[in-house]
Order: structure tokens, then sequence, then C-alpha cells
């Protein structure tokens, strides 16, 4: 999975999906093998190693590859344990980068409600108000 990760290139959505789907799927190995953490430790600093450098490339908003990245970072932290700390410094920069972004979450008449390309949404029923659709801009996160 390494492999295809160093090998596959990222320039399609295409190709950034499924390399995202690669990065998770890392995650969930990191994941199963955390009850023997000394067998498998050299490896899994290897992928944060390469993880860490894709993070820090400034991938576009709507990569999916930031997502998975920072999903399978916190397999990867759990996994580490206090080993985790020296990925830090970079980490949490992107993290409160994140943290600044504005999320805009929006309700509105559900027969009135556009929908954006990036923003998800349900409709509910509210008491006195009827049908109303409360969204969210995804891209943001």
């Amino acid at each position: 999975m390494i492999d295809l990760l160093q090998n596959l290139p990222m320039e399609t959505p295409k190709e950034k999906d499924i390399r995202a789907k690669v990065i998770e799927c890392l995650g969930y190995l990191i994941e199963s093998v955390g009850e023997t953490p000394e067998a498998f430790k050299a490896n899994v600093v290897q992928i944060t190693e390469l993880l860490g450098k894709l993070l820090v490339q400034s991938l576009s908003e709507d990569d999916p590859q930031g997502l998975a990245i920072k999903e399978t970072l916190c397999q990867i932290a759990f996994f580490l344990k206090e080993d985790f700390q020296r990925f830090l410094p970079d980490f949490l920069t992107i993290l409160l980068k994140d943290a600044k972004s504005e999320i805009d979450l929006s309700m509105e008449a559900a027969d009135t409600a556009t929908k954006e390309k990036g923003r998800h949404g349900l409709v509910y029923k509210v008491k006195g108000m009827g049908e109303q659709r409360i969204s969210l801009n995804t891209f943001a996160l």
C-alpha cells in the first residue's frame, strides 16, 4: 500500500480518491495491529512520515486525501501513543489552521433552498416553521 502512495499520481479526482481510500485502509490496518505495537512500530513510523509529507504539501481543500490523512493520523496517534509526539509540531500547525476555518451552517425553507456544490444538508420538519433544510458547507471542513 505504501508503494501505491509513493507511485500513484495525484492529478485527477479519481487518482486522489483512490489514494484517499488507500490511506484509510492503512489506518484500519494500523488500528487492527494495535495489540502488538512493537512488531509494527517501524512500519507505522514510516507511514506517518509519508503521510506527514503529503499533508504539509498543502493539498487542495476538496482533496479527499486531506481528510483521510487526518483520520489515519488519529489512528496512528493511538497506536504510537507517546512516540507520536515527535510528529506533533507539523500536524498541530495544520490542525490550528483547520480550527480557524469558517464553517457555514445555514437553515432555510426546504422549498426555496438552493443546492450548491460542497453543501450537504437534511430536511427536517420544524414545529411552527414547516420543512427546513439545514445545510453545511463541507468544503470548509
